[in-house]
């Protein structure tokens, strides 16, 4: 039939024995406080037009900002990639702190590890905390069976609020 959509493949995410698909509903639950890196994020960004200066107005950079290559490579970010990669192969739970001034590029330095990282680990952006943001990274990790990424901007989450998550997947897992 003339017009009719595709049928389009569910999101999928880095899993311990090959891509894991999301279902819609266990997605739509996970991106109540996360932005989710899986194998459709562009397309989404696309549908959702994003403004695509912003990054060039001081904003942090989009993901097709990252996908395009535009942000500019920072010298901590090969160190912070093989850090962050040693960490998730030993599977335990880990805290690793950037410490920077605003407008310093470490916002973009974290994205861009966590951008090149996806097609390996789920990755998820926090968006924001609530009560139910451990239970949430908590979901992707049985979804997955593998070690979750999570970028955390401090203006989005307080220092105790941080470590209690942390604490709390600790019990976990």
């Amino acid at each position: 039939i003339y017009g009719a959509p595709l049928e389009q493949e569910r999101p999928s995410v880095p899993g311990a024995t090959g891509l894991v698909e999301l279902a819609p509903d266990e997605l739509r639950n996970i991106e109540e406080d996360f932005f989710v890196l899986h194998s459709s994020i562009l397309a989404e960004a696309a549908t959702n037009n994003q403004d695509t200066d912003s990054f060039w107005r001081g904003n942090p950079a989009s993901w097709t900002d990252l996908h395009a290559g535009v942000d500019i490579p920072r010298a901590i970010g090969v160190q912070l990639r093989r850090k962050v990669v040693d960490l998730l192969q030993q599977r335990g739970n880990s805290t690793v702190e950037l410490h920077h001034s605003p407008g310093a590029g470490g916002t973009t330095a974290a994205l861009r590890c966590a951008w090149d990282l996806r097609r390996d680990f789920p990755v998820c952006v926090l968006r924001r905390h609530s009560t139910t943001t451990a239970d949430r990274v908590d979901q992707l990790f049985r979804l997955t069976d593998k070690p979750v990424l999570l970028v955390c901007d401090a203006p989005l989450i307080s220092i105790g609020a941080r470590e209690d998550l942390y604490i709390e997947l600790v019990k976990r897992h």
